[in-house]
């Protein structure tokens, strides 16, 4: 992947699209059942806000064609919003990891939203996360959870 492709809207990476569609973050996931079904509870939560965006619509299509998994979910009708979530991930360079991903949602703003994810102050996944900025040249001179 493109380090500059969060700039740019037609190559930015989809978190529900690689929930579904990318091997590695699959296996990423130790319980990818439990994050599957969140990301399908959260994207059931955005058609409904946004009925009319053919963006969402389009990516909701792709996921239900290339994805029997999702399509299987999304057939559930499951509406839950993803506040708050604790993910156990099995990263291939780092070994386990712990991380609380955490969205917020911007108020005079409805269709944006501030996803982080973070580790407990001197845990073992916060050490982790420092080896992987470190490897990635990413964050230098940045706290432990920046």
């Amino acid at each position: 992947m493109d380090p500059a492709s969060p700039d740019d809207p037609v190559t930015r990476p989809n978190l529900s699209r690689l929930v579904f569609l990318d091997a590695h973050t699959r296996a990423l996931h130790r319980d990818w059942p439990a994050k599957a079904r969140a990301v399908v509870g959260n994207l059931r939560v955005l058609t409904a806000r946004n009925p009319e965006d053919a963006c969402l619509a389009a990516l909701v299509g792709e996921l239900a064609i290339h994805s029997p998994e999702f399509a299987l979910l999304w057939a559930e009708h499951t509406v839950e919003p993803c506040g708050r979530d604790v993910h156990d991930l099995a990263h291939p360079v780092v070994g386990d990891l712990t991380v609380t991903q955490q969205t917020f949602h911007v108020p005079r703003e409805p269709h944006q939203s501030l996803v982080t994810f973070t580790t407990e102050p001197g845990s073992a996944s916060s050490a982790a996360l420092t080896v992987l900025r470190q490897a990635c040249g990413i964050g230098k001179g940045a706290g432990p959870n920046p």
